[in-house]
């Protein structure tokens, strides 16, 4: 058999205590975001604003804690000296990043729920879509990518180009929010700017290269074990 996934159970605990620890702890600073800024925001910002900025400070929360376990997945992955493949394994720092991530997910989907009509305001129908289909397919793939070591590498890159996300949250807060003035949001949107461009425009050929090198790799692995003998 090409394939025969085993789980540790110790892992797959791990990852869905931290998901469960993370929806609550995003989820209830959302809640408290939302509900500061009900009482204080100023008279003219809208209530599908509040709702969006409230979401920032749960992606803000998220991409600061999983980009930690992310960069030192990211090294432990490197420090190992394995080639990567597409059965790299998952170390401890990408079960606890994936778990994070994941549990943002969750909360943020809870959120586009009770409060649908004010994030279709602010992301519109496309924008809704694009964000379901994101959240939905991370969570049904990568938890599985992870806990059965498949493709775990990739994972692994796409967290890590979270980080970029604490750029994209402080641009919103300074724009959306009106806090800094321009000084504040040039800055922010110039920092948001070369880490996008560092970290996921930068490595895209790496990471073609990698993908493509993997895929062909598991082609060629699964034409070798389903060939008919002579």
């Amino acid at each position: 058999m090409l394939f025969s996934p085993v789980i540790s159970h110790e892992m797959a605990r791990t990852l869905f205590v931290t998901a469960g620890a993370s929806a609550i702890l995003i989820g209830g600073t959302f809640e408290l975001i939302l509900h500061g800024l009900r009482a204080h925001a100023p008279a003219d910002m809208r209530p599908s604003a509040m709702v969006f900025l409230s979401s920032c400070a749960g992606s803000l929360l998220n991409s600061v804690t999983t980009s930690v376990f992310a960069l030192s997945a990211v090294h432990s992955i490197y420090r190992s000296g394995a080639p990567l493949s597409a059965t790299t394994a998952a170390p401890l720092g990408l079960v606890i990043s994936t778990g994070i991530t994941c549990g943002y997910f969750l909360a943020d989907c809870v959120q586009m729920i009770r409060y649908h009509s004010e994030n279709k305001r602010e992301m519109g129908t496309n924008g809704m879509r694009l964000m379901w289909g994101h959240h939905v397919l991370s969570l049904l793939a990568w938890p599985y990518a992870v806990l059965t070591h498949r493709c775990a590498v990739f994972v692994a890159y796409f967290l890590f180009t979270e980080l970029t996300n604490v750029g994209q949250s402080l641009f919103h807060f300074c724009n959306k929010g009106k806090r800094g003035g321009a000084t504040a949001l040039l800055a922010v949107g110039g920092m948001w700017l070369l880490s996008f461009a560092a970290i996921r425009i930068l490595t895209i050929p790496w990471f073609g290269a990698l993908y493509w090198r993997i895929f062909f790799s598991e082609v060629s692995r699964f034409a070798q074990g389903t060939r008919l003998p002579n």
